[in-house]
């Protein structure tokens, strides 16, 4: 018997090989590579080590499409694998639900079983139903949020991302609940489609707070020391652990007598980004300080927009002389101009009427453990200090 690799030759297939019967090689031989004036040709491209699998045919063939950003949410570490399935599938539309059957004999009830109400489809079982929306509704309050669940199930996972961030006790038990409860929702559908079985809701919630106190005691999870933490987890019955929060020393490096300073820095996460900035003066006192979220998916934008607000602030106030600070060397050289990335940055931060001293590469100063890249500039260009 011969590998794949050996029938594939040079480009070619090699069918005269001994591959282990005379009818296969024989149906090798009479294959129709030749639809009508267009030629069809075997392609299969090897893995990186040079051999033709399986696995590299699949990758020639397949369709990519890019991970949703709400992927590795539903895939968190601590995710029940039968529960994620099941949501993943949901998120995806792709339950079969009574809309997603098109075949379905047109005599056949298509209306929810749960609710005998509204027409099944994915949105209406989580959670538009009333039988589903009082369970989840339920288990969010018991996250201390009193809402109605949004219309769309991407849009309720997204406010769910953006509500509990981390990977702490809360933001765990959320998740553990979201997927939970539509994991059960659909089993309850099943059952009352193949087996006209039902539970009442009240029922079906107390299976599903078994099942994640079950899960969540099996893990040595904490988060910060909060009353809304502790809440949530008095409500799952779960035992609260505080994280202990390890303080980092780090310095603020004054500048000269009579002149500011700015520290401004940008984030970007899966959900948006946001941008920030203080202004101290010379004897480390705040004068003004802005936190914005925004929607960007560039870092080094936002890098720059935090700057620019920053230097707006500033300028408002009538600070004078102006120290910044930055932990990107990527921004640093576009404020001075040393890269041609986001070309119209530069020209936009001299609008500002400012004057720049080139990037200190060697002589960065530390803070917080990251190197700085000390930005001067003055917005005056008739003033001076000495380098």
């Amino acid at each position: 018997m011969n590998s794949l690799d050996q029938l594939h030759l040079d480009g070619t297939w090699n069918p005269i090989l001994n591959i282990g019967s005379l009818s296969t090689e024989k149906a090798l031989l009479s294959e129709t590579i030749f639809t009508d004036s267009n030629r069809n040709l075997p392609i299969w491209k090897p893995n990186s080590n040079g051999f033709f699998t399986a696995k590299s045919g699949w990758e020639v063939s397949r369709q990519k499409i890019k991970k949703p950003a709400w992927a590795s949410r539903i895939w968190f570490s601590n995710h029940v694998p039968r529960h994620a399935l099941v949501s993943w599938k949901a998120l995806k539309n792709g339950l079969s639900t009574m809309d997603n059957l098109p075949f379905l004999d047109p005599s056949v009830n298509r209306r929810c079983l749960l609710c005998n109400y509204g027409l099944e489809s994915v949105n209406h079982l989580f959670f538009q139903c009333r039988y589903s929306k009082w369970i989840w509704q339920s288990l969010l309050g018991m996250l201390g949020h009193f809402r109605s669940p949004q219309p769309d199930l991407l849009q309720e996972e997204l406010w769910l991302a953006n509500s509990f961030k981390g990977s702490g006790q809360s933001a765990t038990l959320a998740f553990l609940a979201f997927e939970a409860s539509i994991y059960r929702i659909w089993v309850e559908r099943n059952q009352r489609v193949f087996y006209k079985k039902s539970l009442p809701n009240s029922v079906l919630l107390s299976d599903l707070l078994s099942l994640i106190k079950t899960k969540i005691q099996g893990l040595k999870l904490t988060d910060l020391d909060t009353q809304s933490n502790r809440s949530i987890a008095s409500n799952f019955g779960c035992v609260f652990c505080p994280s202990t929060i390890s303080l980092q020393s780090c310095s603020w490096i004054r500048p000269p007598p009579g002149s500011f300073k700015i520290n401004s820095d940008a984030s970007l996460e899966d959900v948006g980004g946001g941008i920030g900035g203080a202004i101290r003066d010379s004897n480390g006192f705040l004068v003004s300080m802005f936190s914005i979220n925004v929607e960007r998916e560039d870092i080094l934008a936002l890098e720059i927009l935090g700057v620019l607000t920053s230097l707006q602030q500033a300028l408002q106030m009538g600070c004078g002389i102006i120290w910044l600070e930055v932990d990107s060397k990527s921004t640093a050289d576009i404020i001075n101009g040393l890269s041609t990335i986001l070309a119209g940055a530069s020209a936009a931060l001299r609008k500002f009427s400012c004057s720049f001293l080139a990037f200190n590469d060697g002589a960065s100063p530390t803070f917080g453990g990251k190197g700085i890249a000390l930005q001067t500039f003055y917005p005056n260009e008739n003033a001076h200090a000495k380098g």
